[in-house]
């Protein structure tokens, strides 16, 4: 006669399971909440090269004539293509970083219409300061809200830039 002992079990059960399984999706939301935020630092970067890219191909097709350089102009001209951070829908072009859009019109530095003007809406905080120093030397004028970054004839000053809730308007202008 053969006894029967009692069963011992091997391997994780269903309790060591869902522990681990609640463990790894902590780190897996840690993980993601690091690089969302190093995204929108990259993003902000890229963001910068096309502007930067877009107001040299304005300032060569607008030169004396910024009045006409307007979203529905460039849109039709095909100013907008090829980037990857603003995105073109006839005319309305939303900015991939934080969602918001850009707006180009002639502006005023010292006298109406000597300038291109470009407003981009809804920015984060993260983006500004990457922003201002990538666009700082070349605009002319360069504000955050109501705060000037830099104005004619004066040089950038970073200490100037003030951005806070997630939801902040960059105006910027290049003559």
């Amino acid at each position: 006669m053969t006894m029967c002992s009692p069963k011992i079990q091997t391997g994780f059960s269903l309790t060591d399971f869902m522990i681990w399984t609640v463990v790894a999706s902590i780190g897996m939301a840690g993980l993601y909440s690091m690089f969302g935020r190093g995204s929108t630092a990259a993003q902000a970067t890229q963001l910068g090269a096309e502007l930067t890219t877009l107001l040299t191909s304005v300032k060569t097709a607008y030169a004396g004539n910024y009045a006409n350089a307007t979203n529905a102009n460039l849109s039709a001209t095909t100013q907008f293509q090829g980037f990857t951070t603003l995105i073109d829908n006839a005319g309305v072009v939303t900015v991939a970083v934080g969602g918001g859009t850009l707006t180009v019109s002639g502006g005023t530095a010292t006298s109406a219409n000597d300038s291109a003007q470009y407003v981009v809406t809804q920015l984060p905080d993260a983006a500004c300061k990457t922003l201002a120093i990538i666009l700082g030397k070349t605009a002319t004028v360069l504000k955050f809200g109501s705060d000037k970054v830099k104005d004619v004839g004066t040089s950038f000053d970073a200490t100037q830039i003030k951005c806070s809730g997630d939801n902040n308007t960059m105006t910027f202008l290049v003559i």
